[in-house]
């Protein structure tokens, strides 16, 4: 398979006759930045492409020249292609990109769910020749359970901070999973005190229409009365209370994991697909050719001996500690 099966590696992933990169790690002239979270977002690019509700997180701190925010559906000509986004499923305006090119279509997920969110849009899963998917837990022992399941677990575990006069602090990403859990618990009526980056990315969901209650932003806050969230980065800003810690991720799954993440419990709440959801993803999809990305090459071995071609692609750059909070 020519042009769209091929592929060019430099820091990110360009497909060959083309002049758009996704999501690379350095700038670049031209770059797709499928959402908002840090590992994927480097905002130094001459120009970059985002979702519309992306660019209002993207803005703030971007150095480059320009930022080009469109809206899902729309397609649009754009580096020796006609490019389409639509919505990942992994956080609010997250987005995938369908590039074509002389009858060839080709997508490249970014981070996907296939769950829908309390806070994100439902993705969405388009036919395709060529797919580059993540694979952050494409291995069968990462199948997730229920969602409200793993929520019940969360409150359980709240409910007993609060018996007991403790405070629980919430330890996740600033953006899409922080929101996450403070709908899961506003709508409860528990209270939510917000680390300051997480409140302001907070105001932003509202500004966008996300409907969130019961938050407020940190420090105050009530002793053993309210939770307290705040990113991986910042968890040592919460001092001088009883506390527990608790991280809702997908690598809850795996026990050494948790170990090394330094909490008390972790819950296997995730704003990634799991290993059967990212199946259900390539059946859809139905692809001639798949890369995988992030995570190993699991994945991309056991499509192999479905039949399918498929290729793992090294990740440019290790993971910090804080990566495996997703």
């Amino acid at each position: 398979m020519e042009g769209l099966g091929l592929l060019e590696i430099d820091s990110g992933i360009r497909f060959k006759g083309t002049d758009i990169w996704l999501d690379p790690h350095r700038k670049k002239p031209l770059a797709f930045v499928s959402h908002a979270h840090g590992d994927h977002a480097l905002k130094n690019h001459e120009v970059a492409i985002v979702s519309s509700k992306t660019a209002r997180f993207y803005a703030k701190g971007f150095k480059g020249k320009e930022i080009i925010a469109l809206s899902f559906g729309r397609r649009q000509r754009f580096g020796g292609a006609t490019i389409t986004l639509f919505p990942a499923g992994h956080i609010l305006g997250s987005s995938q990109i369908m590039i074509e090119k002389h009858g060839l279509k080709a997508v490249y997920t970014g981070d996907i769910k296939l769950r829908k969110g309390l806070t994100s849009e439902r993705i969405e899963i388009k036919r395709c020749d060529v797919l580059i998917i993540e694979c952050t837990y494409g291995d069968p022992r990462f199948i997730f359970p229920d969602f409200m399941e793993a929520a019940h677990e969360l409150l359980s575990f709240i409910k007993a901070c609060f018996s007991r006069k403790i405070t629980p602090v919430v330890i996740t990403y600033r953006i899409g999973k922080a929101q996450e859990i403070i709908k899961l618990l506003g709508d409860r009526g528990i209270v939510t005190r917000l680390e300051s980056s997480i409140y302001e990315a907070t105001e932003i969901y509202r500004d966008l229409g996300i409907n969130l209650i019961n938050y407020k932003r940190y420090p105050p806050f009530v002793p053993g009365k309210e939770v307290i969230i705040v990113p991986p980065y910042r968890r040592d800003i919460v001092k001088y209370v009883t506390k527990r810690t608790i991280a809702p991720t997908g690598w809850a799954m795996d026990k050494k994991m948790v170990e090394r993440l330094g909490v008390d419990r972790a819950v296997p709440i995730s704003d990634h697909a799991d290993f059967s959801e990212l199946l259900a993803y390539i059946m859809l999809a139905r692809p001639k050719r798949v890369y995988t990305v992030h995570g190993d090459d699991t994945f991309s071995d056991f499509l192999r001996r479905q039949g399918i071609y498929a290729k793992h692609i090294e990740a440019p750059y290790q993971p910090t500690l804080n990566g495996y909070f997703g």
